[in-house]
C-alpha cells in the first residue's frame, strides 16, 4: 500500500486507519492497566518492580495435558484436556557501573519471596496474575562489566475458594469436614488394671 497521508479532502484507507486501531487499544489498555503497552516489563498494581538497563529476551509458554487411559488390545482412549499454567521467561541486564548491577539484583530479591500478583507487559499482550518461581544468571570473564539474568513466572489460575461462614453460636455452625477422626483410646496401664479386677 502506498504511503498517503491522512489529510482534509484524501479518503481514508486501510494504510493508516488499522494504525489508529491499535493506538486506540493501547490507549485503552492505559486508562485500565495504568502503563502504556508499549513498555515492556514486570508491573504490580501499575507500577513496575524491577530495576534494569535492558530487556534482552521474553518468551512465553503453554501446556496442555489430554489424559488417556488403556483399553483393549493395547490401545489408549483419551477422556479429558486440562490447560496447565502458562509460564513467562524475561532476561534482564544491567551494566554500566557496580551500582546498576546491584540495584537489578536486589530488585529482584526483593519480589521473588512475595506472592504478590504481577502483570507481564508487552507491546502486543498484558500477562495477568503472574508469580516469580525461578532465577538463574552467571557470569562470564567477557562480560565483567554486565550481568544478565534470566526470572521466571509462573501463571496462578485461582479458580475455588474456600468457604467460611460467620456464625454466632456453635450450635448453628455449618459442618465442616476435618478429615479422619480417630477412636479414643484407653492406654495400656489402665487396660491392665482393668482386666486384673475383672478376675477378682
Amino acid at each position: 500500500m502506498p504511503n498517503v497521508p491522512n489529510l482534509p479532502g484524501v479518503p481514508p484507507l486501510n494504510s493508516y486507519s488499522a494504525g489508529g486501531v491499535v493506538l486506540l487499544a493501547a490507549d485503552i489498555a492505559a486508562a485500565i492497566f495504568g502503563f502504556s503497552t508499549q513498555q515492556w516489563g514486570i508491573f504490580l498494581d501499575g507500577e513496575p518492580v524491577l530495576a534494569y538497563d535492558n530487556q534482552v529476551n521474553f518468551s512465553y509458554s503453554q501446556e496442555w495435558k489430554v489424559s488417556t487411559y488403556p483399553v483393549e488390545q493395547g490401545a489408549f482412549q483419551s477422556y479429558n484436556k486440562v490447560q496447565l499454567p502458562s509460564q513467562v521467561r524475561c532476561r534482564f541486564s544491567a551494566g554500566a557501573s557496580a551500582t546498576n548491577r546491584q540495584e537489578m539484583l536486589q530488585s529482584i530479591d526483593a519480589v521473588m519471596s512475595t506472592t504478590e500478583l504481577y502483570d507481564v507487559v508487552t507491546p502486543e499482550a498484558v500477562y495477568l496474575g503472574y508469580n516469580f518461581v525461578r532465577r538463574e544468571y552467571d557470569r562470564e570473564a567477557a562480560n565483567v562489566g554486565l550481568v544478565s539474568i534470566d526470572v521466571v513466572l509462573a501463571e496462578i489460575m485461582e479458580t475455588a475458594t474456600a468457604p467460611f461462614q460467620n456464625t454466632q453460636t456453635p450450635a448453628v455452625a455449618g459442618q465442616v469436614g476435618l478429615g479422619n477422626v480417630g477412636v479414643p483410646q484407653t492406654d495400656a496401664a489402665t487396660q491392665t488394671s482393668v482386666a486384673g479386677q475383672g478376675w477378682n
